[in-house]
């Protein structure tokens, strides 16, 4: 998308210096082409949720999690249906310590919707391990991040948020 918008731009900026006649600088041709050719060189980005949450595991030691099928969204976070148009979230066995993640594409005028289910969830699951930490799961659990990231709603509830984040960074445009 980036890529097609800047050359886009190129394209404009070499028509507009054509269209001024002969009173152009000779070395405003050359830069348009440096622009088209810079813009060859920008990486095009996807939105890959999966990959990033596969990223994010294998940088993790130990611990296991469950996938949560679209089915199961409801139930184990209050995501409704109607709520998402895509989802990968999955939930730990804390015996392994907590690392629950959920990138969620909310539906049009759902996203203060998901991100209070999300909210939800991460203060039951805090509640939770109150009067029975294990592994450290209350202080993970009450140190739950939800953001947004490019056009995706990111809950991280993970010993280390912050290296997370920077993994996301490299899958998911902001």
């Amino acid at each position: 998308m980036h890529k097609v918008a800047i050359c886009l731009t190129c394209g404009l900026l070499v028509a507009s210096l054509a269209a001024c006649g002969g009173q152009t600088n000779s070395s405003e041709p050359e830069k348009a082409y440096d622009a088209i050719a810079i813009a060859d060189e920008i990486p095009t980005q996807h939105a890959t949720p999966e990959q990033a949450v596969e990223a994010i595991y294998q940088s993790l030691e130990g611990g296991s999690a469950q996938r949560v099928s679209g089915e199961e969204l409801d139930e184990v976070f209050g995501l409704a249906p109607h709520m998402v148009v895509e989802a990968v979230a999955y939930v730990s066995d804390v015996s392994g310590g907590l690392r629950d993640i959920a990138i969620v594409m909310p539906a049009p005028d759902m996203e203060d919707q998901a991100r209070e289910a999300l909210n939800q969830y991460a203060a039951s699951r805090a509640a939770s391990f109150r009067n029975y930490d294990i592994l450290g799961s209350y202080s993970i659990a009450s140190g739950a991040v939800i953001f947004n990231q490019g056009d995706y709603l990111v809950m991280l509830m993970l010993p280390d948020n912050d290296a997370a984040r920077e993994i996301l960074d490299q899958y998911l445009p902001s």
